[in-house]
């Protein structure tokens, strides 16, 4: 049995009578295949504006092994070998980083369980994520945690792993996680009732629970600010211990903290017992944790004022 699936298809020069010949010739590579991993090859269509070719999956081992290399050549191209030949593969190192960091959709929950390498002519082959649900692939995205539409950015504190389902229902909108699972639970319900799940009562919540990102937020994305609530998505690593995956904006709040500064303060908080800082845990390692961290918050800005001050007298000395 081939340890990779076939998928046809077209790429913007084939002329559309061609299809129904490339059709035949589908089902017949289809008919001499069985089922790979419970996956339908049948739900693989061809259609003419669809220019990606999947080459073969590739071990997500791996892939996982290479994540520093990916991370350390992200301008250059790495050699990905199959089974038929050696390809020169491009990576995004932003999207590395954050697959590496999580595999795991952070609203669903879905894990990212297998890599495919694929081209998406003209470009270079690239190895995309993919999770099973329902016996059917789902990709996996780096989602912005600010929309840019709403002024977010694409720096690293403001990506997130998200798989392509629930992308698609959280769409350009500032909506924190807890009520993006919201919206999933009832596009999920409303597929099993009328098999469309983004009707119009769905689109009239998404936008109820909405909300707008004001410019201050925006302004402070990289700095410190004395008051922020935050919900923080946490999971447990290979070892069984609970660790912090990311952070969005919850209800008004009007800052934004450095990732490393803000997992650092959890073990602080862990280890110390800082009183300030209130935290409180879901039932489960995929529910949220809630952070109010003042004194902290101030410590930061104390020690940039230090800074501030021997970048004053390296000044006046020279």
């Amino acid at each position: 049995m081939q340890e990779f699936f076939v998928k046809i298809s077209l790429s913007g020069h084939f002329k559309a009578e061609c299809l129904d010949d490339l059709n035949e010739v589908k089902k017949s590579i289809i008919n001499k295949l069985e089922l790979i991993d419970g996956i339908d090859l049948n739900s693989f269509e061809i259609d003419a504006k669809d220019k990606k070719l999947v080459i073969c999956e590739y071990p997500i081992e791996k892939v996982s092994e290479k994540f520093d290399t990916f991370h350390k050549n992200a301008s250059k191209s790495i050699p990905i070998e199959t089974k038929e030949k050696i390809y020169s593969v491009r990576l995004k190192a932003q999207k590395y980083r954050v697959f590496k960091e999580n595999l795991q959709c952070v609203v669903c929950g879905l894990k990212a369980s297998k890599v495919f390498l694929e081209i998406h002519p003209p470009d270079s082959p690239t190895l995309s994520f993919y999770g099973v649900h329902n016996k059917e692939l789902v990709l996996f995205t780096k989602d912005h945690i600010h929309p840019k539409s709403h002024g977010g950015k694409d720096i690293f504190s403001n990506y997130q792993t998200m798989c392509s389902t629930c992308n698609s229902i959280k769409s350009n909108f500032n909506i924190n996680l807890l009520d993006i699972k919201k919206l999933r639970n009832k596009f999920e319900e409303n597929l099993k009732n009328s098999k469309v799940g983004m009707n119009q009562e769905f689109c009239e919540l998404r936008e109820k629970l909405a909300k707008p990102l004001n410019s201050q937020e925006v302004k402070n994305e990289n700095n410190f600010d004395v008051k922020v609530i935050c919900d923080l998505h946490v999971f447990k690593n290979e070892k069984g211990q609970l660790e912090a995956d990311y952070f969005s904006f919850v209800k008004d709040s009007v800052g934004c903290i450095k990732r490393n500064t803000f997992l650092k303060s959890l073990v602080a908080f862990k280890e110390s017992n800082v009183q300030k800082i209130m935290c409180q845990l879901g039932k489960n390692e995929n529910d949220f944790v809630i952070i109010k961290r003042e004194n902290v918050l101030l410590r930061g800005k104390k020690i940039r004022k230090k800074n501030r001050k021997r970048k004053i007298s390296r000044r006046t000395k020279k």
